[in-house]
């Protein structure tokens, strides 16, 4: 697998910007064009076709924001399954997203609950 998983995206002047920096040309770079959405899946995407190369089935991260949706993007692309363990406070459009990528969604504060009260300790999924 020597594929990359990101997009080579462009580098854009920002007219803006180099008008508060004098002599100097401001240039962004638009990751937010990547596959999930941020610069992350240029390293995350790498590390998971690593592992999945060297025989991983199934890819586990703890990430609430960007770098879980880098995970599920490209375990969806590498045909893997993905399991993202969030907080409590994950924003419903990225626990939106990581599910539309197919990602296993843990919220680990409610297996920390159910064990308190005696339950089994099985994961409690957001649906």
């Amino acid at each position: 697998m020597s594929n990359r998983l990101h997009t080579v995206t462009p580098v854009v002047l920002s007219s803006t910007m180099s008008s508060r920096v004098p002599g100097c040309s401001v240039y962004l770079k638009m990751e937010n064009q990547q596959l999930s959405g941020s610069f992350k899946l240029r390293g995350i995407g790498y590390h998971a076709q690593q592992a999945v190369e060297r025989g991983a089935s199934h890819l586990v991260m703890a990430s609430g924001g960007n770098a879980g949706l880098a995970l599920s993007c490209a375990a969806k692309i590498l045909a893997v399954p993905c399991t993202v363990v969030v907080p409590v406070t994950t924003a419903e459009p990225i626990l939106h997203s990581l599910k539309l990528d197919g990602a296993r969604v843990i919220l680990p504060m409610s297996v920390i609950r159910m064990k308190e009260n005696g339950s089994s300790g099985k994961h409690l999924e957001r649906k």
